[in-house]
């Protein structure tokens, strides 16, 4: 659950910039000094404790996962992945040493003008790149929570209580298998044609599981 949460968070600020701050920063003259100084703020507690708490996270479930004590499946493992190479890796490599070349360059300078405007194109490329990584690892993060077998009740029988959902769990197995696949699938297929707007509908909370034999919204 940590691991869904810090991942729909984190990426939801990532697509904020990618749709609404960049293109807004593009327009002003001031738009490398206020990037400079949002670098700055953005490093705050919150926003690391969400960043890096949500990697730690992933991380540590992934592997209790392919150890064999944790639950989610594949699905989980793939969704942690994506998070940590793609939203947590990818700036690493690319942004933050973008931002620390802008943050370098003198403030009104030839220098830093002729930088800010590569760094808007190449930054904000990456950004939304990082941002459908972040869109399909939360999918398959809440989707391997959807499949997650329930806890047994305090008081319940095994024997007699579960033992007649033993077929409709299979079920309900393959049929969110399909869910999950016809989900990855549609989210591809915005990347591909660069529909980047598409993303959020494609996963929002009208788009949910439904049991065999439940008609299903999306």
């Amino acid at each position: 659950v940590a691991a869904v949460v810090g991942s729909g968070v984190v990426t939801g600020i990532l697509l904020i910039f990618s749709n609404a701050v960049m293109p807004s920063l593009a327009r002003h003259a001031e738009g490398a000094a206020t990037m400079v100084t949002i670098n700055e703020r953005i490093l705050n507690p919150v926003f690391l404790l969400l960043f890096v708490g949500t990697a730690v996270v992933s991380g540590m479930l992934a592997v209790l996962i392919l150890l064999g004590h944790g639950t989610g499946g594949l699905l989980a493992v793939a969704g942690c992945g994506l998070y940590v190479v793609g939203v947590f890796g990818v700036p690493a490599a690319v942004n933050v040493p973008m931002n620390d070349a802008l943050a370098a360059l003198p403030g009104g300078s030839p220098e830093a003008a002729e930088y800010w405007t590569v760094y808007l194109e190449r930054w904000t490329r990456w950004n939304t790149v990082r941002s459908v990584l972040g869109v399909l690892g939360t999918a398959l993060l809440a989707t391997s929570l959807l499949g997650s077998p329930a806890e047994a009740q305090p008081g319940s029988h095994p024997s007699t209580d579960r033992a007649p959902s033993t077929t409709d769990h299979s079920e309900g197995g393959t049929a969110m298998s399909t869910h999950a696949q016809d989900l990855v699938r549609r989210l591809i297929d915005a990347i591909n044609r660069q529909d980047y707007g598409a993303l959020p509908g494609l996963v929002d909370a009208n788009y949910v599981y439904r049991a065999p034999g439940e008609e299903r919204r999306g």
